[in-house]
């Protein structure tokens, strides 16, 4: 089920959105025709940029044109806003590299000529920028640099909003104590101004910290005050924002009917407003409520609602969201076959508008789909489709990063440029002018004043030329800063691309395990046949080359076995996925019964299939240790064969050890595909003999006061003292204890894997 969507508030104090009015751009477009190229033309180049900030690519080609002509008439002040305004612009767009590189330069000028008021603002829009990249220790750098500008020169509007910002970073950090006295610290100034739209968001969000520790009743509290105030200023579109809010929280109370009311109520407005997506959104929102309610059929008619709307105003992206929603519908249902088809609907949809993030989603749940349906072919071909969107999704945003980085580096080169030959141009005019006037007092005055003059520019040529050493001693500085800046920017880059990466190898190894666990057989079916028994599996991974394997050819005749594969995590959980898809073929499929010739055919078969590479090689490591178990019960006898494993058996406060051979299954024979293993029999005393089968996991774990393995010896002893316990589950939990304890804080080297049991 996909949840209700949850709304927050924020301020962004120096931000509007930027609207198209035609008739307004017509207007500029015929003022600006009839200006010279002077300030005033600047001003009307930035409101055409912002009157079409939602077409990037028009609204930056005014902007540019702003930028050259305040370069060329060399006007600081216009220069630093326009700079501001164009990082606002790529801000809005979500070019975060872009919009940190202008937003920068406009803070650096700000500075230069000393504008207070500009400074908060670009400070304060940097940390913004931070704040949706998630870097949230540069953010709050920036919020309280902002933060100090506007208290120094009584900014209460700004500083308002930054206290709110900064409550809103804490908040993502989960530091809410921290966050609500931020929050607070916002409202109190926002009610000395008597904002009362501030106020309204600020209960929003005070609302918000109470609704994530759970405290229901205050967010509910504070957010029905909230919508007080905004239906006093007939601000319908954050009321639709507050009823959604109270919607979640109530459907999170399990307290569907108000859900509903709430949500219905939003939906009255939204259709007042007559905005069909969001009219959409919340036939899907109505619709994840009724589910929860297990009402499907209501559930399945706002469902279908929303993708009638889709349909109509060709909204593609929220059409595939609906039609994956009904899919995870119907599969919660367990109607598999409509889940399917919903599915695909989805997944069309999203090749079509070619929506990766959205496909991949698509690819992993017609792959879960088919898992339930049993259908193991086909939901691998489509986990395989999702592994590789995920893969492409990377790449190309790793591509889009360093491209914005090179373009990054190569305009503020640009910048530099044109603003040094801007200066060398007034030197040139200054020192023209200067020359003009030595030749008048030359022809005018005396000797007297020629010597004096000529010491003076003598004077002049010294000055010039430490200035022009200073000069340049700045802008290597100044270059060296700016390489630092984006060398910084770049490894921040790479490290989110890395964390990326690593989540969804993660995701990956932990979907495996889902499939590992899947092939082990279920407790129920082992406890139809073995009343008393444990299973003590401790990975070293997230996945496991240790497995156990038990099959019921009838109630007097049962198969038990422990392996301990080669390797461990998932090299390890890929072998033991082999064997135990061997051990069916050769017991269940080809009804092979005596243990040493399982052991030879498993020998056979494992052999063969690691030596499957292109120069038909043999690997001599990949392999397994193995002890397998016939139990006979009408005849009270035990069969056991092992291959480089031991078994044990714990009878009257006896310890028996069945040594296996010492040869391993696999590439521990090298070539021997013919290799013999014994059968031994013994016989056992019903309801009071105990048998445990171990790989070497435990044995061999380092640890203890002088770091040393826990050795063979140790573990006979923990296998009495278990025998004696009441139950099988205080054997395991001695087990857990007793390996947990001897190791400590060290490292776990290996898997382990323990199976007991009583016959």
């Amino acid at each position: 089920m996909r949840g209700i969507i949850f709304s927050i508030f924020l301020l962004f104090a120096f931000i509007t959105l930027f609207s198209q009015n035609i008739h307004v751009i017509d207007s500029l477009k015929k003022v600006c025709s009839t200006y010279e190229p002077d300030t005033n033309k600047i001003n009307l180049f930035n409101k055409l940029s912002w009157a079409y900030g939602k077409k990037l690519d028009t609204a930056l080609m005014y902007s540019d044109s702003a930028l050259s002509l305040s370069n060329k008439l060399n006007f600081r002040p216009k220069i630093q806003e326009t700079h501001f305004k164009k990082g606002l612009l790529y801000y809005n767009h979500a070019k975060y590299s872009k919009a940190l590189s202008n937003l920068f330069m406009s803070l650096r000028i700000a500075e230069e000529l000393k504008l207070i008021d500009n400074q908060s603002q670009s400070a304060f829009q940097i940390a913004n920028v931070y704040k949706d990249q998630g870097t949230y220790d540069k953010a709050l750098s920036f919020y309280n640099q902002s933060l100090e500008l506007d208290k120094k020169y009584n900014n209460r509007n700004g500083e308002a909003s930054c206290l709110n910002n900064i409550g809103l970073v804490h908040w993502m950090q989960d530091s809410y104590e921290v966050a609500l006295d931020y929050f607070l610290k916002s409202m109190a100034i926002k009610e000395q101004l008597g904002d009362k739209k501030g106020i309204a968001g600020g209960y929003v969000n005070i609302g918000i910290i109470y609704y994530s520790i759970k405290n229901y009743d205050k967010a509910i509290e504070y957010w029905e005050k909230s919508q007080v105030i905004c239906e006093e200023l007939h601000d319908d579109r954050a009321i639709v924002e507050v009823l959604n809010n109270l919607g979640a929280v109530y459907s999170e109370r399990k307290d569907y009917e108000k859900a509903l009311v709430y949500l219905y109520k939003s939906l009255k407005i939204k259709e007042k407003i007559g905005d069909r997506k969001a009219i959409s959104m919340t036939y899907s929102n109505i619709g994840e409520v009724f589910m929860m309610k297990k009402d499907p059929k209501n559930a399945l008619e706002y469902f279908n609602k929303a993708i009638k709307i889709n349909e109509e105003i060709q909204d593609f992206d929220g059409l595939a969201s609906a039609n994956l929603s009904i899919a995870g519908y119907f599969k919660e249902m367990k109607d598999y076959e409509k889940a399917l088809e919903f599915a695909n609907n989805g997944l069309e949809t999203c090749k079509k508008i070619g929506a990766l993030s959205k496909l991949k989603s698509a690819y992993l749940m017609v792959s879960e789909i088919y898992e339930l349906k049993a259908d193991n072919a086909n939901a691998l071909a489509n986990y395989k489709l999702f592994y590789e969107i995920s893969d492409s999704i990377y790449d190309k945003n790793n591509s889009d990063k360093l491209a914005e980085v090179q373009t990054k580096y190569e305009t503020e080169n640009k910048e530099k440029e044109i603003e040094l030959l801007n200066k060398d141009k007034v030197l040139q005019d200054n020192e023209l002018a200067r020359q003009q006037i030595l030749t008048i007092a030359f022809i005018i005055c005396s000797i007297f004043i020629l010597i004096i003059a000529f010491v003076i520019f003598n004077r002049y040529k010294l000055k010039k030329k430490t200035n022009d050493e200073l000069t340049y001693q700045n802008l290597v500085i100044e270059q060296q800063k700016e390489e630092l800046t984006v060398q910084k920017d770049l490894l921040i880059n790479t490290n989110y691309d890395l964390t990326k990466k690593n989540l969804l190898i993660t995701d990956s190894i932990n979907y495996a395990k889902r499939i590992q666990d899947a092939l082990f057989p279920t407790e129920s079916y082992i406890s139809n046949y073995i009343k008393e028994y444990f299973i003590y599996l401790s990975p070293k991974a997230i996945v496991s080359g240790d497995f156990y394997w038990f099959y019921a050819v009838d109630t007097n005749n049962l198969f038990v076995a422990v392996a301990d594969c080669t390797g461990h995590g998932v090299p390890g959980a890929f072998m033991s996925m082999i064997g135990n898809t061997l051990l069916n073929e050769i017991i269940v499929e080809n009804r092979e019964y005596d243990t040493s010739t399982i052991l030879e055919k498993l020998n056979s078969r494992i052999l063969h299939v690691i030596s499957q590479n292109d120069e038909g090689e043999l690997s001599h490591i990949d392999g397994m240790d193995i002890t397998i178990i016939k139990i006979d019960v009408l005849n009270s006898s035990l069969f056991i064969a092992g291959a480089n494993q031991s078994a044990y058996i714990v009878s009257d406060n006896q310890l028996i050890t069945i040594d296996g051979d010492l040869h391993s299954i696999g590439g521990g024979l090298r070539y021997n595909v013919n290799a013999k293993f014994a059968t031994q029999q013994i016989p056992y005393i019903k309801d009071s003999t105990n048998i445990y089968l171990l790989s070497d996991g435990f044995q061999d774990q380092f640890g203890g006061s002088e770091n040393k393995k826990f050795m063979v010896s140790n573990l006979q002893k923990v296998l009495l003292k278990c025998s004696t316990l009441d139950s099988f589950d205080e054997q395991k939990k001695y087990f857990a204890d007793t390996f947990n304890n001897w190791k400590g804080s060290k490292k776990q080297i290996d898997d382990v894997l323990i199976f007991g049991f009583k016959v």
